[in-house]
């Protein structure tokens, strides 16, 4: 979601949104923080096998990374869409 939130003239930036950068940043601390310890315990959620925990974050980290790569590459490609006066 975050990269492909691109700014002006849209949208405003992320850094400007403070709302969609702390619900950000609380989404992915609780994707990191929640499949592990007292807190699967607290919440009663099923432990994941370690093995199982690597590939999620894997997986988590690659569509990420991959997310960011095709968008900067369509960019290159196509160039920023620039609004037309009316």
């Amino acid at each position: 979601m975050a990269v492909n939130y691109t700014g002006h003239p849209f949208m405003e930036s992320l850094i400007e949104n403070k709302p969609m950068l702390i619900s950000l940043i609380v989404a992915v601390l609780g994707i990191v923080i929640l499949p592990f310890g007292p807190f699967t315990d607290a919440l009663q959620l099923v432990h994941l096998d370690y093995d199982l925990r690597i590939m999620f974050f894997k997986v988590l980290a690659f569509d990420f990374i991959a997310s960011f790569l095709i968008d900067r590459v369509l960019v290159f490609i196509f160039g920023r869409v620039k609004q037309k006066s009316l």
